[in-house]
């Protein structure tokens, strides 16, 4: 018998090996793609693996917040866009700050 091509959620998690809620935080934040039909989520397949690789280290040369192989400014930049981007001003600079210290902290190896 042949594999579904298109799955309900706790089909994906059953499949990914993670927990539904998982699944539906990431299809909430639109990073893996579903169709809604009724009352039922659909999801590829394809999707599915697709963001699953998307969510393991490409390389073992940095390590540090759990990406491997991002430069400084690919870290910075993803943090900027995802915490900070939308917060007023005043604390964005304030946010940044503590993530960057966060950051210099871990790739120097102090606590």
């Amino acid at each position: 018998m042949t594999e579904p091509e298109v799955m309900t959620v706790p089909e994906v998690a059953q499949l990914l090996r993670i927990g539904r809620a998982a699944v539906y935080e990431a299809i909430e934040a639109g990073q893996l793609r579903a169709a809604r039909f009724g009352r039922v989520l659909r999801v590829r397949r394809a999707d599915a693996w697709r963001w699953y690789d998307d969510q393991v280290p490409r390389s073992v040369s940095s390590g540090v917040d759990g990406r491997f192989g991002e430069t400084m400014e690919e870290m910075e930049a993803r943090f900027w866009a995802r915490h900070v981007a939308d917060q007023p001003a005043y604390l964005r600079e304030e946010r940044f700050m503590i993530r960057a210290n966060r950051i210099a902290r871990l790739m120097w190896g102090l606590p």
